[in-house]
């Protein structure tokens, strides 16, 4: 894709100068009190309207909730059910800056190993140095480094694997996940949150951006339009790293995998992973969309093997095990 390209260094930091590790992510007065919330109000009232979503699907869904149903404390809650992170070794892919380790380090795992393929180096080091000034037990470690090119000899195996955003993203989701795999010891888990989905509203992380009706603009408009409406739109690379939800560093390098929600679930099993949970969640924004009857009939003219569905589930949150 030729474009206004941001010029993107993998090699130069990316971190931002403002950045401040918050070991207290997650816990604050509002956030423990939204969290009870979902666990005793919404959660059963998304069981109760929401469940009805799930029977039409292809694989047992555990629970189905509008999008950001859960927050990243209570999906490491629900990691912790399958397998216990204390003492463990734990992997974490696309880690970024590193910001979400405040909610892991609380469980005192043994060791943390953390990968991206950008480089956050001012971040991760503010990391570390509260691990160390806190005389935390946990060990840490970051590399930047290719999900799909890690070295088991140099980092050895795991019993957790965790990413979140990071599946959409991979172009070889096959090869990656063939190497989480080879990384994990025997019955070791892995956990991933991913989307939005390629098919769902804004699956590119950009269209959108503008108004609510071209949340489909990267499946619907020829690729000289496309790329017109992404020049118009596209903005500076801190924009794009720290607010724009990635985009614009996203689209010019393609890097998307470009699977339905379907075709994730089918790849688990063809790699040795059993799905052990899986948490499915839906676009509002798709939701509200695909009102437009003239929009929908596009979609599905142009898909059509798929139902409407398909447009608005946005992720899932999976937890697999090694199946040996």
């Amino acid at each position: 894709m030729k474009s206004n390209e941001l010029s993107i260094d993998v090699n130069s930091d990316l971190s931002n100068e403002n950045f401040v590790f918050d070991p207290n992510a997650g816990l604050s007065l509002r956030e423990r009190i939204r969290d009870l919330a979902d666990i005793f109000i919404r959660r059963p009232f998304y069981k109760l309207v929401y469940g009805t979503k799930c029977k039409a699907l292809p694989y047992k869904v555990e629970l189905m909730l509008p999008e950001r149903g859960l927050s990243l404390l209570e999906r490491r809650k629900w990691l912790n059910n399958y397998c216990p992170l204390k003492n463990s070794r734990i992997l974490v892919i696309g880690c970024g800056a590193a910001s979400d380790f405040a909610h892991l380090l609380r469980f005192n795992p043994k060791e943390i190993v953390g990968i991206d393929l950008l480089n956050y180096s001012k971040c991760w080091g503010k990391i570390k140095n509260h691990v160390a000034f806190k005389g935390l037990s946990t060990k840490l470690s970051f590399h930047q480094a290719d999900a799909s090119a890690l070295d088991k000899l140099e980092l050895g195996v795991f019993d957790v694997i965790i990413s979140d955003a990071v599946f959409e993203h991979c172009r070889d989701l096959k090869s990656v996940l063939k190497n989480c795999y080879s990384l994990l010891k025997s019955k070791g888990v892995m956990y991933s949150g991913y989307g939005q989905f390629w098919y769902c509203w804004g699956g590119d992380h950009f269209s959108g951006r503008d108004c609510i009706e071209h949340g489909y603009n990267h499946l619907l408009l020829k690729p000289s339009e496309y790329l017109e409406y992404f020049n118009k739109y596209v903005r500076d690379l801190a924009y794009e790293v720290d607010e724009g939800g990635g985009g614009g560093l996203f689209v010019p390098l393609d890097l998307f995998s470009k699977l339905s929600h379907k075709e994730y679930i089918e790849l688990f099993p063809q790699v040795g992973f059993q799905v052990k949970g899986l948490i499915m969640e839906f676009s509002a924004n798709a939701v509200k969309a695909l009102k437009s009857k003239e929009l929908q009939e596009q979609l599905l003219k142009k898909f059509p093997d798929f139902i409407l569905d398909d447009f608005i589930l946005k992720s899932h949150i999976v937890v697999l095990e090694k199946d040996v």
